[in-house]
Parts: structure tokens; C-alpha cells; sequence
């Protein structure tokens, strides 16, 4: 990079080859990954979890992060805390109140 900015190569939002290989190769066969994740998102029968973290891979594509913002400052449960609350029992009930 001469003088701090780009001075060459693709230009910016160009796919790299592979990347348009693929895209190209899907598009023949009529595949669309995003539309078949959308549609196994709104599926009724798809668990809760799977629902969440198909739409949450999605948002970035949507929403953009904004710069220095991060969710990592928040304390999530583990999984079996969270199985806990989906059969109606929070923290101090149940199977989790010896832990707390």
C-alpha cells in the first residue's frame, strides 16, 4: 500500500474467484442457501435454538455491527440454564437452586 491507500487489485466488493465460482455454480443449479435458511427459520417445526441462530447469523448481512459496540459484556446462560427456563423453571427453582 503506497501513500496509505490502495493502490491496486480488485476494487473494493469484488468477489475473489473462488467466492464467484461458487456463486456462479449455485445460481445453475438454483440454489439459493439464504432463502433455504430463511425458510427453515420460519418452519414451525424448527426448534427454538436452531430458529435463533439462523436469524442471528443472518443480521449481519442486514445490520451492520457498529463500530465498538459488543455484546460480549453479557452474561448468557449455559444451556442447561436455559433448558431450565424453557420448562418453567428460573434461577432459584428447580434443579438450579443448589448452584446459585
Amino acid at each position: 500500500m503506497a501513500a496509505g491507500y490502495k493502490t491496486g487489485g480488485r476494487q473494493k466488493g469484488t468477489p475473489n474467484t473462488p467466492t464467484a465460482a461458487l456463486a456462479e455454480r449455485l445460481e445453475d443449479r438454483g440454489c439459493d442457501p439464504m432463502a433455504a435458511l430463511v425458510e427453515i427459520a420460519q418452519d414451525a417445526e424448527t426448534p427454538c435454538e436452531l430458529r435463533v441462530r439462523i436469524y442471528g447469523d443472518l443480521l449481519p448481512f442486514l445490520y451492520p455491527r457498529r463500530p465498538g459496540s459488543s455484546l460480549a459484556c453479557l452474561a448468557l446462560p449455559d444451556d442447561n440454564e436455559v433448558g431450565s427456563f424453557a420448562r418453567g423453571r428460573g434461577p432459584g427453582r428447580g434443579e438450579h437452586a443448589e448452584r446459585r
